[in-house]
């Protein structure tokens, strides 16, 4: 106890006497730094949220180029036929020549839904893909063409196959998802 009077009498003198022993920050100090830490985190967040929104609205898009890419190579290899969804299914009993492609080329986080449709006439297809739950995240292609972007529809299994009228899911499987 005695020791504590030293040192509240040592600290009393210091003070009465104009001496500085400042050691720390001052609370306004702290609340500027407060402040500042908030405001960045006020501009970071909102736009680190809208690369995540953006990357997702793309993934449906980036799927289609990729499937598009892949089908035009498996219609090569096989007399410019449309593979059918069988061909995109890796538990089918018969294969053909590219299937592995085809396979290969479907998303795998579960996350992006798949739709594809062989056409009527050899070499016609639509193929359609969305990240699950993404506002305008739908994209399709017709027949190899450029993805269109649906920009109002959320991407669910229901609005991916129709998408693509008559089109059947094939990722994630049907199973799966």
């Amino acid at each position: 106890m005695l020791k504590f009077h030293e040192a509240l009498a040592a600290r009393r003198s210091a003070i009465l006497n104009g001496e500085k022993d400042d050691k720390g920050f001052t609370l306004i100090e702290l609340l500027i730094v407060v402040l500042i830490i908030g405001v960045l985190a006020a501009i970071a967040i909102p736009v680190y949220l809208s690369t995540v929104e953006n990357t997702k609205k793309t993934a449906g898009q980036q799927t289609v180029s990729q499937l598009v890419t892949s089908i035009t190579a498996w219609s090569s290899e096989n007399g410019g036929a449309s593979p059918t969804a069988d061909n995109f299914d890796p538990t089918a009993t018969t294969t053909t020549t590219g299937d592995a492609d085809l396979q290969k080329s479907l998303p795998t986080d579960g996350k992006v839904i798949v739709a594809y449709k062989e056409g009527a006439n050899s070499g016609e297809y639509c193929v359609a893909a969305g990240y699950d739950g993404v506002t305008g995240g739908i994209w399709t292609s017709e027949n190899g063409e450029a993805p269109v972007q649906d920009t109002d529809t959320v991407a669910n299994a229901t609005n991916v196959v129709a998408a693509c009228p008559g089109s059947s899911q094939i990722a994630p499987a049907a199973a799966a998802g």
